[in-house]
Formats: structure tokens, C-alpha cells, sequence
């Protein structure tokens, strides 16, 4: 089909011509409006309503003094959302065969039409066209994202990827999560003030990780969120689609950008979270060696977090067969969790599930209201 409109459009052009060049060559003699559509939906990569049109194209022309091209000066009408100047060139894209119209979505007729004209973009309008589509197509933020990062504005993509990441997770696509997250951490390139981990101004409080994966997903949600806190989220997206040792490199990293004076317990509730993807890895060892280390740092008061590594610890040696050390570990845990201001109930409850498998005689049921 390109080579019966080349010939019919052009009779002097050579046919043997890659179809790049045909594209091309077909678009060097429409009007500069249609030119101008043309190239407003060649890096979209998807069909764009007329209004969605008509603000990617403000977006381009914000910033510059000088004028949209016309191929005329009289007077012209538009319709819509389109000026004259977008509507006479969308009608002669659509006439000459290169767009399409599907309800209200325009879209190259062949997704091949719509590269050529994106490979035969100027660098810098390149970049432009980027950053103009980032601005006005706000969704879905993970294309925001990688406009963003075409333009060359990592500040921008990594703030996109972390919303993309966000929308991913809320629709349970950890792979998506997991790609979204690592361009985040990628565009990381500003240090926190104080050369870990963290933010210099937000407490270690502020992002400790919760006692569960579910929780752990929803933590950092703050303003701030460091690199700590999206290394984590990382961790989780990579152990939902199976990749347990890119999980476990991932809480490694969060482990060492964290600092073990003042993170105690946040450092305590990651080396849990390694213990139990150990486990499921089929390393018990360095599993049970990370909840050893888990109680280890968590301070010895009455809080969720120290009921947590405690019933983690003691899950892990009812598995193993430790029944003893798993007995005394539960009962510490169920007592701490009980002591909490309000009680750690869920805490308490894994507990006792370690508890009654290990125990000889009967274990009183809680009184527990939900």
C-alpha cells in the first residue's frame, strides 16, 4: 500500500526506497499543518483524543515566541478542541491515509507509519516533543515516566515512576510495581543530607518497615520517600513474582543504607522480612541466622516491632523443630504484644499459632475483639 501511494504521489521517487524513507518522502510534500500533527502523535505511541491533541500541542509551543507554521495566511475554522491550524491538518492526515479516526482516537493507521515519522525527528525536537507529551498526558504515569526520561529530565521521571509504581501495586501487577521501582531508584541520584539511606529530615519513625509484607507495601507513603523505603517496596514487587534472590539483594542494599545506631528497629524489622524470603528461598539457615539477628537489634520493650521479631523467631524454630527455644520465643512475643499500647493483635496471634503447635497441653484461646 505504501508503494501504490508513493507511485500514485510521487512518480519522480525511487520504490526501492526503504519504507522509512517512502513515509517520508509522502510527508515531505503534505501541508506543514499536517507535518505538524503528524509529528505531535509520533511519540505518544498510543491514540490520542482531539483534546488530548490540542494540549500536547500547546504544551510544545509553550516557552517559544515564535508561532505554529502555516502553509497559508487566510483566515481559517476550526472545530472543538482543535484550532483552525490543528483541524486543517488532522483533515488532510486523515484524506491522504496516514491517520485513522476510531470514535473520538486518532491513531496512525499502521503503527509503522507513526515510527518512521518519529525516527525522522530532529534531536532536539525530539527532546521537545518528549517533554510536551509528558506535560500534557499526565496517564498513565508509567509513559509519563519514560517521556520524562527521553527529554532528559530525571528529576521529573523519577517522581512519575514512583506514582507508576504505586498505580501498579494498587492493581496487584508486581512485575510492573518492580519495573516502575528500579527506574525510580535508577534516576536516585541526588544523596540524602546525611549519606545514608534516609532523608536527613525525616525521623527513622517516620518509614520503618511494617511486621508484614502487606504493610511493608504500604509504608513510606509520606511525602518523603527514600531510597530505603522504595529498595524495600523493590524487595516485596521482586519476592510476588518469584525473584527471590533480586529480593534478597534488595533488602541487602536497604539493610547497609540504614544506620545501625539509630535504625535499630527498622534494621530489626528488615532482617525479619529477609528471614521469612530466606525461608522461602530454601535456606533455613541464613534464614534463622537473620531472625536471630532481628531480635537482636529490636529493642527489648513492649512495642509491635519487638512482637514481631520475637513471633517471627519462634514460627521459624517450630519449623525447624526447635520446639523448646520456639515455646519460649512465642510466650515472650504474646507478652510483649499483650503489654502494647493498644495491644499488637495480629502479632499476638502468630504467636500463639507458633505456640499451640508446639505445646503439649492445651493453649487458652485469646480473647480477642475484632
Amino acid at each position: 500500500e505504501a508503494l501504490l501511494a508513493a507511485r500514485r504521489e510521487l512518480p519522480h521517487a525511487s520504490l526501492t526506497e526503504s519504507f522509512d524513507e517512502l513515509v517520508i518522502a509522502r510527508l515531505a510534500i503534505r501541508s506543514r499543518e499536517c507535518r505538524r500533527v503528524m509529528r505531535l502523535l509520533a511519540l505518544a505511541e498510543r491514540p490520542l483524543t482531539r483534546g488530548q491533541l490540542a494540549a500536547v500541542a500547546s504544551a510544545f509551543e509553550a516557552g517559544t515566541e515564535r508561532p505554529a507554521p502555516r502553509s497559508v495566511t487566510g483566515p481559517r475554522a476550526g472545530a472543538g478542541a482543535l484550532d483552525a491550524d490543528l483541524y486543517a491538518g488532522l483533515t488532510e492526515g486523515l484524506e491522504s491515509g496516514f491517520l485513522i479516526e476510531d470514535g473520538d482516537e486518532l491513531a496512525f493507521r499502521h503503527g509503522s507509519i507513526g515510527e518512521a515519522v518519529a525516527q525522522d525527528l530532529l534531536p532536539v525536537s525530539r527532546t521537545r516533543h518528549h517533554a510536551a507529551l509528558a506535560r500534557a498526558l499526565a496517564d498513565p504515569p508509567g509513559a509519563t515516566a519514560w517521556h520524562w526520561l527521553s527529554a532528559f529530565d530525571p528529576g521529573r521521571a523519577r517522581v512519575a515512576a514512583i506514582a507508576a509504581a504505586a498505580l501498579a501495586e494498587a492493581r496487584h501487577a508486581a512485575a510492573d510495581e518492580l519495573e516502575a521501582l528500579e527506574m525510580a531508584l535508577a534516576l536516585s541520584a541526588d544523596r540524602p543530607a546525611d549519606g545514608r539511606g534516609r532523608s536527613a529530615s525525616a525521623p527513622a519513625s517516620a518509614s520503618a518497615a511494617p511486621p508484614n509484607a502487606t504493610a511493608s507495601k504500604r509504608a513510606g507513603r509520606g511525602p518523603v520517600v527514600d531510597r530505603v523505603d522504595l529498595q524495600v517496596r523493590a524487595s516485596d514487587a521482586a519476592f510476588a513474582v518469584g525473584r527471590t534472590s533480586r529480593a534478597t539483594a534488595y533488602l541487602e542494599a536497604a539493610i547497609g543504607g540504614l544506620e545501625p545506631k539509630t535504625d535499630r528497629a527498622r534494621l530489626g524489622l528488615l532482617h525479619e522480612r529477609l528471614a521469612q524470603i530466606q525461608r522461602a528461598a530454601g535456606d533455613p539457615a541464613r534464614a534463622m541466622r537473620a531472625a536471630r539477628r532481628a531480635v537482636e537489634l529490636v529493642p527489648d520493650e513492649p512495642t509491635p516491632e519487638r512482637a514481631t521479631v520475637l513471633a517471627s523467631l519462634a514460627q521459624l524454630q517450630m519449623l525447624d523443630g526447635m520446639f523448646s527455644d520456639a515455646r519460649r520465643h512465642a510466650s515472650e512475643a504474646i507478652r510483649v504484644a499483650q503489654a502494647c499500647d493498644p495491644p499488637a493483635r495480629s502479632q499476638e496471634v502468630h504467636a500463639i499459632t507458633s505456640l499451640a503447635v508446639t505445646s503439649k497441653k492445651k493453649v487458652p484461646r485469646p480473647e480477642v475483639t475484632w
